[in-house]
């Protein structure tokens, strides 16, 4: 049996039917049990608890660009 299904149209297929779901999902009324108990508005989370010992080892912290291997898509699409 042969499908007339190609690579491309698969692709797309699987795009479409996955931006589809982003959008149903995204419009969905996002029901859950607080919501429908009648409950007006969720209960505020509690407020995390940091102490010192918490924070960073590090306050700053300086990033950098290496030419070689960060480059090379640059490269590479210039050659092109």
């Amino acid at each position: 049996m042969s499908s007339n299904l190609s690579r491309r149209k698969f692709i797309l297929t699987a795009g479409a039917t996955a931006a589809g779901a982003v959008i149903v999902n995204g419009c969905s009324t996002g029901l859950n049990k607080s919501a429908s108990s009648g409950a007006s508005s969720p209960a505020a989370s509690p407020a995390a608890n940091i102490s010192a010992a918490d924070a960073p080892e590090v306050t700053t912290a300086k990033l950098g660009f290496i030419a070689l291997t960060d480059s090379a898509p640059l490269i590479i699409a210039l050659e092109k």
